[in-house]
């Protein structure tokens, strides 16, 4: 067995066991549950006391991304078009020196033209010795801070020498970390983690990740970052959302030092490798007309049933409706139901 890795929880570390009935183990009706929401940090995205988790390939300017996602937090502004609650924001730093992280959170100041870099808090902790006894220090730092917003970036550091991402205990540890965080601050975490190697077209969006599948289905956000074939700088925004409707993809492109919305791209037109051969597609836009048919059907609703009669990605659905829209075969109606225009 490894040993215990430096930074996070193992179940010897964490505090003795609670009472014998503790208050949070008693049975409760529903009806003597909450009903306050908590607040959200990002609008639709990610609840106070919740975990988000940013997923990019290698490259993908995924750090900038974290650091104008404190910053705006922070400062109540938009994060990619995203209303934010204003909040003091505590970043982990593992990987940045400090110069480096100043001379970053200054750029993104002055390109938003507003906000306080001072808002942002940062602990850094590159090339320290750092291990699970430091983790109560850092929750008393949150809460004097008042901070509802963590940002741990990036999370392999706390993998330590012992650890492999693609064991799922391991990585529980780090994820039971982000729990107690959460649950000893009452603020939400968000953190990083890189695609698979290979193409990542082909794939759902929540499958991207490298390493043990716990890393998403332990979140309760996902946010994927996947190279749009417009370039390097363009990436499709896809997000899986725990308790949240669905957000529908968009593009957004590098700026230094901010990525930006671009409403001209189609999000489904993700980067292909290199193609073998000249096979034939093995889906179609009349795929779509013919499982639409004479009905007017919502984009979940159809979604569901061209992929419960044809087993169809995700990706490739909303590929084919954009390729049908562009035809001129398929319509959006101001219902936002989808009606095939060659049936009517």
């Amino acid at each position: 067995m490894g040993q215990p890795s430096p930074g996070f929880y193992t179940l010897s570390s964490l505090p003795d066991s609670p009472p014998a009935s503790p208050e949070w183990l008693r049975p409760k009706a529903t009806s003597e549950l909450t009903t306050l929401q908590p607040e959200q940090i990002l609008r639709g995205m990610l609840y106070q006391g919740c975990k988000l988790i940013l997923m990019g390939g290698s490259k993908t300017f995924k750090t900038w991304a974290l650091m104008d996602m404190a910053f705006c937090v922070a400062n109540g502004l938009l994060w990619w078009g995203v209303h934010t609650f204003e909040t003091p924001v505590v970043y982990l730093d593992f990987e940045l020196l400090d110069f480096d992280f100043r001379w970053r959170m200054e750029r993104i100041c002055e390109a938003h033209g507003e906000g306080s870099i001072d808002a942002v808090k940062r602990i850094g902790l590159r090339g320290k010795a750092f291990n699970s006894g430091h983790w109560p220090i850092i929750h008393d730092y949150v809460k004097a801070e008042g901070a509802r917003l963590v940002v741990s970036d990036p999370t392999y550091k706390l993998l330590g020498p012992y650890r492999d991402e693609n064991a799922a205990g391991d990585i529980a540890q780090v994820t039971a970390t982000f729990d107690h965080l959460t649950e000893e601050t009452s603020a939400a975490v968000a953190y990083s983690q890189h695609y698979s190697k290979g193409n990542q077209a082909d794939k759902e969006s929540i499958d991207r990740g490298a390493g043990s599948g716990v890393w998403a289905r332990d979140a309760d956000s996902i946010v994927c970052m996947t190279k749009h074939e417009a370039g390097e700088d363009c990436l499709t925004i896809e997000m899986t959302l725990r308790s949240f409707p669905r957000v529908e993809p968009f593009v957004v492109r590098w700026n230094l030092p901010l990525f930006e919305r671009d409403q001209s791209l189609d999000p489904a037109a993700l980067k292909q490798p290199g193609k073998r051969g000249g096979s034939e597609p093995k889906f179609g836009v009349e795929d779509l007309l013919t499982y639409l048919g004479d009905e007017n059907l919502k984009t979940t609703d159809f979604k569901r049933k061209v992929r419960n009669e044809t087993g169809m990605s995700e990706r490739t659905f909303y590929k084919l409706l954009q390729d049908g829209l562009k035809a001129g075969k398929l319509h959006k109606a101001f219902d936002e139901t989808w009606e095939c225009i060659n049936q009517r």
